[in-house]
């Protein structure tokens, strides 16, 4: 039921010929005054408020989620663009992978890194895998990596750190290269790594990430260097 007060405020604004919505936006897009800001700030304070009753309002929610749904999409595409951009260090070369890079590679650190540059996509994907035991948190942040990781290697395809690194893991356990290219199309990993490269390079280089103070790095996915 409009309240009197928002009815006269209604009335006031038909008279002098500017809608509702004409404004709001007005408001919102003039240059900021002393008296605008005080406006703005408690616009600000209600944001929440004011999000709420449009998705929950009969004739403005269809409208307000296709604009949350555009808006957010933007958002965190453009976060998984610039993770997958070349100077975050996420490009990688499995066959032409040297012991020592695959020696530098670590899972905590991607995961730091991932997020601070994309922290509201980082945010979501872990919502959306749902809530963890305080002692799986570490469990979960692996699987954000690894979604985050494929939307990554989607983006670009360059992009492809983790999945070359479980590709390479993949070919030291003598998984059949019809696995590997299954997970390769999904971008869990990447096939055809090991042309030309010696597997007993590779799962030396594996070995060292696992072992000595490192085991936390790749043990949450039980990889052990693949040399039994």
């Amino acid at each position: 039921m409009v309240t009197q007060q928002v009815e006269q405020g209604i009335k006031a604004l038909d008279a002098i010929g500017v809608t509702p919505a004409d404004f709001l936006l007005d408001l919102l897009t003039s240059p900021i005054s002393s008296t605008l800001s005080v406006i703005l700030t408690d616009l600000a304070d209600q944001a929440d408020n004011i999000c709420s009753a449009l998705l929950k309002n009969n004739i403005t929610s269809k409208t307000t989620q296709q604009w949350v749904v555009t808006t957010a999409g933007t958002l965190f595409s453009n976060e998984i663009r610039l993770l997958a951009d070349k100077d975050n260090g996420w490009h990688f070369s499995g066959i032409l992978a040297t012991i020592g890079q695959i020696q530098d590679f670590r899972i905590s650190q991607m995961i730091t890194d991932m997020k601070r540059l994309s922290p509201e996509t980082w945010s979501l994907v872990g919502s959306m895998l749902g809530s963890q035991k305080s002692h799986e948190v570490h469990l979960l942040e692996i699987k954000q990596l690894a979604v985050i990781s494929i939307m990554m290697q989607s983006m670009n395809q360059h992009c492809n750190l983790l999945g070359s690194i479980i590709g390479l893991f993949l070919h030291t356990c003598n998984t059949p290269e019809k696995v590997i290219k299954v997970l390769s199309r999904i971008g869990a990993s990447v096939s055809g790594l090991t042309r030309g490269v010696r597997t007993e390079r590779i799962a030396e280089g594996l070995e060292s990430v696992t072992g000595g103070g490192t085991e936390d790095e790749l043990r949450v996915l039980q990889i052990r260097g693949g040399t039994h």
